[in-house]
């Protein structure tokens, strides 16, 4: 069975994903690597992993499985699945050895060492395991963090240093996700810098404490009023523009949000 790019374009369409790297052709896989490379990342950014892991399969079976297992092990952390005892919903009534078990078996998926865990047999569990992902998250090991994090919320382990590094490490996962979107975005054939911009306007929304979007909305903006000033850089009246132009495309998508709401 041959490889063609077009067949991997239809795989992402009918899970629902517009491709953005990837495009209608009948080339080889060699020849659309670095296309396939990007759109894989993104959409495993996007939480598509068994879009992610249909794409692979397709590789396997059209002669080019050597890619198919070079990506896997490439992106080998992000297409890992959450294991079965992680997923299982509020155990009843845990003893202190069940939960410590559990969150043991979380750091050992992950090959972690336990720092804090049972590091005082008659300490408070919670704490211990608050102290444990404040420890992870210092690493920047925030997919552990958040495992952790909502394992305690099952087993009841109730601690404000819990709830702190969950929420802390949760927003840090997205916000890198979003920032891999973003960049897909801004890369694409298959998208236009209205795209772009839309789509840093969403992600302000969804985080507006993040100033980082707005930066790039800035730079969106200070191109655009380049372009039709002809001018290499912006004076200070300029920037003013760019600021007001910046803070009538945050009220338009605010009123927008507004008015999905309400609707």
């Amino acid at each position: 069975m041959v490889f063609r790019q077009c067949d991997l374009v239809r795989l992402c369409e009918d899970a629902g994903w517009n491709p953005l790297f990837l495009v209608e052709t009948e080339g080889t896989a060699d020849s659309c690597q670095d296309q396939i490379h990007r759109e894989i990342e993104v959409a495993l950014a996007s939480q598509r992993h068994q879009m992610v892991q249909d794409m692979l399969g397709y590789l396997s079976q059209h002669g080019s499985h050597p890619l198919a297992v070079e990506l896997r092990n490439t992106y080998g952390d992000a297409l890992k699945g959450v294991p079965s005892f992680l997923r299982n919903g509020r155990v009843k009534s845990p003893s202190r050895i069940q939960s410590l078990g559990i969150l043991r078996r979380c750091l050992d998926y992950f090959k972690v060492e336990p720092k804090w865990l049972d590091s005082d047999s008659r300490g408070d569990l919670a704490e211990q395991c608050g102290r444990e992902m404040k420890h992870l998250r210092s690493q920047e090991r925030h997919e552990v963090v958040v495992q952790l994090g909502e394992l305690a919320e099952q087993l009841l382990l109730r601690h404000s240093l819990v709830d702190a590094n969950l929420r802390i490490s949760s927003q840090e996962i997205k916000r890198a996700n979003t920032r891999v979107i973003l960049a897909a975005i801004k890369d694409s054939s298959n998208r236009s810098r209205s795209d772009y911009e839309a789509a840093i306007l969403d992600a302000w929304m969804a985080d507006p404490d993040c100033s980082e979007y707005l930066e790039l909305l800035r730079k969106v903006i200070s191109y655009k009023l380049r372009k039709k000033s002809s001018l290499d850089r912006l004076d200070a009246f300029e920037a003013e523009r760019v600021d007001h132009t910046i803070n009538q495309r945050l009220w338009r998508r605010l009123d927008k949000g507004n008015q999905l709401t309400s609707s």
